[in-house]
Formats: C-alpha cells, structure tokens, sequence
C-alpha cells in the first residue's frame, strides 16, 4: 500500500482564513449593518432589532446572538454606527 505525505503550512492557512473573514466583512456583514443604520438610526430600540435580526439572518442565514443582537440595536438607536473589524 502506498502512502501520502502532506504537508501543511500553518501560518499560509491561518493567514488565508484571515483574509477570507476580512473578505466576508467586508462584502456582507457590514453593509448589512450599514442598511440596517441607514433605515432605522434612531428608532425605537425594539424596532431597531426587528430590522437587525432580519437583515443578519438574510445576509448570513444565521440569527445574530441575543447579547449582540441587544447591544448593537441600542448602537444604533442611539444614532452610533457599529462597524465590524476582522482581525
């Protein structure tokens, strides 16, 4: 039986998952925070998350957690724009 060797260079991988998440940001997340800003800085707090969770869910197919789901509709309630920065 043969075998196969493979090896991986971790810092190259770790480094394009980096990217790929700054990527992902960039192009989805935060435009859809920045919607949701555009349409509802101001509003009710209640509001705010209903526009919130359904434009995450739409741009991710996931429900945004409850504790950021909270913070961030209060944000921009508040008037404050929140921006996401991928490290």
């Amino acid at each position: 039986m043969a075998s196969v060797s493979w090896n991986f260079d971790k810092n190259a991988i770790n480094k394009a998952a980096r990217e790929a998440v700054k990527e992902h940001v960039k192009k989805n997340l935060q435009p859809a925070l920045d919607r949701v800003f555009q349409r509802c800085a101001g509003q009710p707090v209640e509001e705010v998350k209903k526009q919130l969770a359904a434009e995450w869910k739409r741009a991710t197919g996931e429900n945004l957690d409850k504790r950021k789901l909270d913070t961030w509709a209060e944000a921009i309630a508040g008037n404050t724009r929140v921006r996401l920065e991928a490290k």
